[in-house]
């Protein structure tokens, strides 16, 4: 079987954050092969006003493709409670599909690397402390981490 390295952003801004992630993290085990999972972060939401999100990234390995992960990921969350609403609003869980090895997709469903990534302090500050040397753009993750210094986020 081909495995890919793949990277999950996983965070939450409802109910019990840190449990919600450690819940998400366990869940998550069962179908790839986690590696290392980066500190949690407190981080500023995105869009309108609503609680801090907790935040990390997980490193795993798969042999699912792109679109199975997606669904992979799309069923965990609805598992958990997470309900679609408000763009950018308080969720219980959020797993994004940050990057996987050799995949880049730009599509109406996915996009890999996710499009956001370079501009989401939340997911490049846990990239980089998993060392993650990725290029986006022509630029390194350590490039697009300096022009997000004004975002709030925070080791816990």
């Amino acid at each position: 079987m081909n495995y890919r390295i793949l990277f999950l952003g996983i965070g939450s801004n409802l109910g019990d954050r840190k449990k919600n992630i450690k819940d998400a993290i366990k869940i998550l085990s069962e179908y790839f092969n986690l590696k290392r999972i980066a500190p949690f972060y407190e981080t500023e939401p995105i869009g309108p006003s609503q609680p801090f999100f907790i935040n990390t990234v997980v490193k795993c390995e798969t042999n699912m493709n792109p679109y199975q992960v997606l669904e992979k990921v799309k069923e965990i969350e609805k598992n958990m409670g997470r309900e679609e609403n408000i763009r950018w609003g308080p969720r219980i869980i959020d797993i994004d599909v940050l990057f996987m090895e050799g995949v880049n997709i730009n599509d109406s469903r996915l996009f890999i690397p996710h499009k956001e990534i370079k501009n989401r302090r939340f997911f490049l500050e846990p990239l980089f402390y998993l060392g993650v040397n990725i290029i986006l753009d022509g630029k390194s993750i350590l490039y697009y981490l300096n022009k997000s210094l004004g975002q709030i986020c925070e080791k816990i």
